[in-house]
């Protein structure tokens, strides 16, 4: 049986989702090396998963104040700026792992803004971004890029101590980019307006 404890400590692990109220966290079991050739950690990534587990946030919050908190490097970003393509270009066996879109980071990003997490909001950031920070080896350093719609948590972020870079492109850019990409991509910026 995999405690909440052993999973906590393992970067194979990873934080995927909330639940739809914010009241337990999905841990999923997955390989360094798939999450490194992942093009995004969101629904997409299900094939790759070899277990799932729950477990309440709050003792997810409780038992991770033991566990050092290092938070990643971020890249934030505002869309078809070339974010991904700098990602992968950082994630190098060994040395650098690129978190691309944690489906997470969404999650956390929504509820802050709905504000119904039930949760102490710094504590669980702290957390999230702690458990994003673990590493597969001791030398290896964590790069995370969001989605774009998780962009209120640069604040957060930097008020972390995190390496951040934020990247955007210019607005003809951006909506050529969406035109491109078809009917499917202009309906999900209308909802990000919205």
């Amino acid at each position: 049986m995999t405690t909440l404890a052993d999973i906590l400590k393992s970067a194979g692990w990873f934080p995927a989702a909330f639940d739809g109220d914010y009241q337990s966290l999905k841990f999923a079991k997955l390989q360094r090396e798939t999450l490194s050739n992942e093009a995004f950690l969101d629904q997409r990534m299900e094939h790759s998963i070899s277990a799932w587990e729950s477990a309440p946030v709050s003792a997810v919050l409780q038992q991770a104040a033991t566990l050092p908190a290092t938070p990643p490097a971020f890249i934030f970003h505002s869309a078809f700026c070339c974010s991904t393509l700098l990602a992968r270009a950082l994630d190098v066996a060994g040395k650098s792992l690129a978190l691309k879109e944690p489906d997470i980071l969404m999650g956390l990003a929504n509820a802050l803004r709905v504000d119904s997490h039930g949760n102490d909001p710094e504590k669980l950031i702290t957390t999230i971004f702690g458990l994003l920070g673990r590493r597969f080896s001791a030398d290896e350093s964590i790069v995370v890029k969001p989605t774009n719609a998780a962009n209120n948590l640069l604040r957060p972020a930097v008020q972390s101590g995190a390496p951040v870079l934020v990247l955007y492109g210019d607005l003809r850019s951006f909506l050529v980019s969406v035109l491109k990409k078809g009917e499917p991509c202009k309906a999900f910026v209308r909802t990000q307006y919205n």
